[in-house]
C-alpha cells in the first residue's frame, strides 16, 4: 500500500476533483476520500471513465469478484430495494432512470463525494 503525504498547502480548503477509470467495490476511492478530508480539502468529486458496472468480469482483474454483491453497485441496489436476488438490472444501466440517478447518488453519499 502506498504512503500518501499531503501538500496541505494544495489541499487545504479546496474544491478538489479525482478522476478514475471506475469504481468496482468503492474501498480505494472512500480511503482516498478520507484522507483528502482529513488533510483539510474543503470538497472533493469524482468523475469516473466508466458507468457503473452491475457485473463483474472474470477476465478483467480490477472487476473481478468472487460475488456480485463486492461491487458497490449491488451493495446499493439491494440497500435502495431491500433485495439483492430478482431484481430487474435493466433501470439500473440506463442513465436516464431514476433508478440509475439515485443509485449514483447513493454511492456518492457512502463514499463521502461532494458530486
Amino acid at each position: 500500500k502506498m504512503k500518501l503525504i499531503p501538500v496541505h498547502d494544495l489541499i487545504k480548503d479546496k474544491s478538489l476533483l479525482l478522476i478514475d477509470d471506475s469504481i468496482v467495490r468503492g474501498t480505494q476511492l472512500r480511503e482516498t476520500t478520507e484522507f483528502l478530508y482529513q488533510s483539510g480539502a474543503g470538497e472533493v468529486h469524482i468523475r469516473t471513465a466508466c458507468p457503473p458496472l452491475l457485473y463483474g468480469c472474470k477476465y478483467l482483474n480490477f472487476s473481478r469478484s468472487s460475488s456480485e454483491m463486492e461491487l458497490i453497485t449491488r451493495r446499493t441496489i439491494k440497500e435502495m430495494t431491500g433485495n439483492a436476488a430478482n431484481v430487474n438490472l435493466s433501470a439500473y444501466s440506463n442513465p436516464d432512470s431514476p433508478e440509475y440517478q439515485e443509485m449514483v447518488k447513493r454511492i456518492g453519499v457512502q463514499l463521502n463525494f461532494t458530486s
